[in-house]
């Protein structure tokens, strides 16, 4: 938007230029053409007092042409203002709003990091509740084996004893 206000800007200026340019080639023609005409004063009969109205006018368009430029100018350099006031209100409305959703997702994503963490303890202590029960019963298996075995032991025992 800045790069098309600028080449509009630059185009302005150069198109004004280019009809002060014109303007000063037309009054230097008409300078040119009263001097011819002062010469020629009597063959032609447009008299001196003519072509000094004449180039009195083309002075007076010059002026009011100058004084358009002028306003054309103040009117651009608002115009940029009221761009950068809005680019610049933009800028901060849009910082405010990534700001705001920064730290949504931080808050979403710590509670999701939460949740996880609280599930993989808990499937952990679910686990462990598990081997400790599966260690359980195979103690009290074993137990049972090592009984059986001392009974086995003791019958055999009071069987050659007898």
């Amino acid at each position: 938007m800045r790069n098309l206000l600028t080449n509009q800007h630059s185009k302005k200026r150069s198109s004004e230029a280019t009809q002060v340019q014109s303007i000063q080639n037309t009054e230097q023609i008409l300078r040119n053409q009263i001097a011819q005409f002062e010469i020629l004063n009597s063959g032609i009969g447009i008299s001196k007092q003519e072509l000094i109205q004449l180039l009195e006018q083309e002075r007076d368009t010059i002026a009011y042409q100058e004084e358009m430029i002028r306003m054309q100018k103040v009117t651009i350099q608002k115009a940029e203002e009221s761009f950068k006031n809005e680019m610049d209100h933009m800028r901060a409305s849009l910082l405010k709003e990534s700001k705001a959703h920064m730290e949504e997702l931080t808050k979403s994503t710590d509670f999701k990091a939460q949740q996880d963490s609280m599930a993989k303890q808990k499937w952990i202590k679910e686990i462990i509740e598990k081997e400790r029960q599966k260690g359980i019963e195979d103690v009290e298996k074993e137990k049972d084996k090592m009984r059986k075995l001392v009974e086995a032991l003791a019958e055999k025992k009071n069987r050659c004893v007898q």
